[in-house]
């Protein structure tokens, strides 16, 4: 899914959309469950911090 295509199914434009990937904005949670929405998965499960552990530790020495 393109950064374009993921912004207009959340309904945000797309430099919006860009920034938050970078890390340079915070996300609203309004934004954040429309992308949640958008990529078809829970938002709580992309808020969830168990479901992030070891993900750091499983990308390196790769």
């Amino acid at each position: 899914m393109t950064q374009e295509s993921l912004a207009l199914d959340a309904g945000v434009p797309r430099g919006y959309l860009s920034r938050v990937e970078r890390g340079t904005i915070n996300i609203s949670m309004d934004n954040a469950d429309a992308l949640s929405r958008a990529i078809g998965v829970p938002l709580h499960d992309l808020v969830n911090p168990a479901k992030f552990v070891g993900l750091d530790e499983q990308g390196e020495g790769s």
